[in-house]
């Protein structure tokens, strides 16, 4: 969810111009939830998940077999919020039009939820580019 890496084109700037609010992807067998990110800067902060100002995006693959050549590096990258590789699956309630919860049960730890996040949003709000550049970011390339 990138511009693109070896000229293979990524999804990112289709979701910034529709201002796609979480993106989702399970290819990886693991779950990581990410602070928002945007053109190499991720937003990290106490109400980074309110009015998000990119796309939250969620990894959400640790019901699959884990493949031994898939491992996390052993320090998490900086825009990652919370990750795990127990096998698990992630709840996803829509509470109303304005906030979702997310939770990530691991199965591993007797169906425990290890990871929980809301994201919520104003009515009508649009996250744009001219909010990122006032927004406190941080680059991580």
């Amino acid at each position: 969810l990138r511009h693109g890496a070896l000229g293979i084109p990524g999804l990112e700037q289709e979701y910034l111009k529709n201002s796609v609010d979480i993106g989702f992807a399970g290819h990886m067998h693991a779950y990581e939830r990410m602070w928002p990110v945007a053109d190499l800067k991720y937003y990290k902060g106490a109400d980074a998940y309110h009015n998000p100002v990119a796309p939250v995006y969620i990894l959400t693959g640790s019901a699959g077999c884990h493949s031994s050549g898939m491992k996390f590096s052993p320090i998490p990258m900086p825009w990652s919020a919370h990750r795990s590789d127990d096998y698990g699956y992630t709840v996803m309630t829509v509470a109303n039009t304005t906030h979702i919860l997310f939770e990530q049960i691991s199965i591993d730890k007797n169906e425990a939820v290890i990871d929980s996040v809301w994201v919520s949003k104003d009515s009508g709000h649009l996250h744009t580019e001219g909010m990122r550049e006032g927004a406190a970011g941080q680059k991580f390339y």
